[in-house]
């Protein structure tokens, strides 16, 4: 089987993480592009990742279904960021599968 455009079968897919805790920490960042960078190798996205919202959201959601268990993200500094950055990060943690991802959010 093939994942609809004949590259590679979809049984050779690797989850980009395997499950269980990823810290991202924001101290360093502050601006939109350079956390989806950070979330990206945090999580080892593939290459492809298109740093924006909805890339996040298709490769997250990706990484949910084919992770070994359960993954837990644990955003640490969350306050840097702008509130609607924070606010999309949120809503896409939260249109994950169901029991698939746990976000929780440190402020400080």
């Amino acid at each position: 089987m093939t994942s609809g455009f004949g590259e590679a079968p979809l049984a050779s897919l690797r989850a980009p993480h395997r499950g269980g805790e990823v810290v991202i920490d924001a101290a360093s960042v502050a601006a939109k592009a350079a956390f989806l960078a950070l979330i990206a190798k945090r999580l080892s996205l593939p290459e492809y990742f298109g740093a924006n919202w909805d890339a996040l959201e298709e490769c997250l959601a990706d990484a949910c279904l084919v992770a070994d268990a359960p993954l837990t993200l644990v955003l640490r500094h969350a306050a840097i960021l702008p509130a609607a950055d924070r606010a999309t990060f949120r809503e896409i943690a939260a249109a994950m599968p169901p029991g698939r991802l746990t976000l929780t959010i440190e402020e400080a």
